[in-house]
């Protein structure tokens, strides 16, 4: 794959997630994949689905796309997002990146990183 189609898969991804189609987010990823997310790591698809799962109960939302950068075999995405979650500690919405990293043509690793300090984010 070249950075153009990971960069469209990455926008498939993220489309998927949205629609909340569980086996389609799985399909993009690799077998043995991972996804580090705050301090977790979810290993496997098994794994990865409880993730999914998890992050639809908690209605996480993309609010918004700032870039989504190639390089090589990995895909840079800085977003903004929302969540039940966050509500609940008044944060209406928090900016992050997550770092794809393909292999083979799937996601073998996906490492997600809030931006926890962020004030202007913060309900008053």
């Amino acid at each position: 794959m070249q950075e153009r189609e990971f960069e469209e898969t990455i926008d498939d991804y993220l489309k998927a997630f949205e629609a909340r189609e569980l086996s389609r987010c799985l399909g993009f990823y690799a077998d043995d994949a991972m996804i580090r997310f705050e301090d977790a790591l979810y290993r496997g698809k098994q794994a990865i689905e409880e993730w999914h799962k998890e992050r639809f109960v908690a209605d996480l939302r993309v609010l918004d796309i700032e870039e989504v950068r190639p390089e090589g075999n990995e895909v840079i995405v800085t977003l903004i997002v929302a969540s039940k979650n966050l509500k609940v500690w008044n944060i209406n919405r928090l900016n992050g990146t997550i770092a794809f990293l393909f292999h083979e043509g799937k996601i073998q690793e996906a490492r997600f990183s809030l931006g926890m300090h962020n004030p202007e984010l913060w309900e008053v």
